[in-house]
C-alpha cells in the first residue's frame, strides 16, 4: 500500500468513526429528550379546570382506571365536558364494529353507569393521530381553550406529539394537558394498537417507541424538542 493510499484509508476510518460517534451522540440526545417529555407528560395534570377531557379510545382490557378518572374530574368540576371518538370501534381500513376498541355506544353506556349524563362526540377517527386532530377540531368549534387528554401512561407522549404537530401546522393552539392513572398494572394482559397483540401491558411500551420513531419520520408527529417547547410556552397560549 502506498503512503497516499494508507493516508486515505486512515482518513476513511476516522470519518467512519466520527460518523458513528455523531450517531451515538444523536441517539443519546434523543433518549434524553424522550425521558424529559415523558416525565413532564406524566406529571402534567392541570392545576385549573379545563373545558374538556379528550378520552382517547383504548383497546379491550386497557381501560382500567380511565373511566374513574373521567368521572372524578367531572364531579369535582376540574373539567366541564368529556369528548369521545365518534366511531364504532372499527379498525383502520375495516368495517367491523368493536375490533379496535369498544366504540362510542359501549363507552357512552359505561360513562352513564358512572353517572356521566352528557357525552360529546368528535367525528369518527381510526387511529390516535386522527383522534387528536378531531378532538382539536371539535373543541375549537365549541370555542374551548383548554383540554386534558385522558389515556394510559404509555400512550401520552405519542398523543401529545401528534397534537402539537397538528396545532403547529394549523397555527391553532389550545392549552392541552395529560391525565393518566396514578396506579397502573403493567403486567395485566391487554390488547394494543388497533385491537391487536394481547400482551402484558409493559410490552406495549416498546411498540410505542417504534411507532413514535416511524411516525416522526413520516411527519405525523413533532420532535421531542418541539413538545418540550410547547410545554415551556403553553401558559402563554390564549
Amino acid at each position: 500500500m502506498t503512503l497516499r493510499n494508507s493516508a486515505l484509508a486512515r482518513a476513511e476510518q476516522l470519518l467512519g468513526r466520527a460518523a458513528r460517534i455523531r450517531e451515538s451522540l444523536k441517539d443519546v440526545q434523543e433518549i434524553d429528550e424522550l425521558f424529559t417529555v415523558q416525565t413532564m407528560s406524566l406529571s402534567d395534570r392541570p392545576i385549573e379546570p379545563v373545558d374538556a377531557l379528550w378520552f382517547f379510545g383504548r383497546a379491550r382490557g386497557d381501560t382500567d382506571n380511565l373511566f374513574e378518572l373521567v368521572t372524578l374530574a367531572l364531579k369535582l368540576d376540574t373539567a366541564q365536558h368529556v369528548v369521545i371518538n365518534g366511531s364504532d370501534g372499527e379498525r383502520q381500513g375495516g368495517n367491523k364494529p368493536g375490533e379496535a376498541w369498544e366504540g362510542k355506544t359501549v363507552w357512552t353506556q359505561r360513562l352513564k353507569e358512572f353517572g356521566v349524563e352528557r357525552v360529546h362526540y368528535c367525528r369518527p377517527a381510526m387511529n390516535t393521530k386522527e383522534e387528536g386532530d378531531e378532538y382539536l377540531t371539535y373543541s375549537l368549534a365549541q370555542g374551548w381553550e383548554t383540554a386534558a387528554i385522558v389515556c394510559q401512561p404509555h400512550q401520552a407522549v405519542r398523543a401529545m406529539l401528534g397534537l402539537v404537530e397538528t396545532m403547529t401546522k394549523r397555527c391553532q393552539f389550545l392549552r392541552v394537558y395529560v391525565i393518566a392513572p396514578d396506579i397502573t398494572n403493567w403486567f395485566r394482559p391487554v390488547f394494543g394498537s388497533q385491537g391487536h397483540d394481547e400482551l402484558p401491558r409493559y410490552l406495549h411500551i416498546q411498540q410505542e417507541l417504534i411507532r413514535i420513531r416511524l411516525y416522526q419520520t413520516r411527519g405525523d408527529l413533532c420532535s421531542f424538542a418541539d413538545l418540550l417547547e410547547y410545554y415551556r410556552n403553553r401558559a402563554s397560549i390564549r
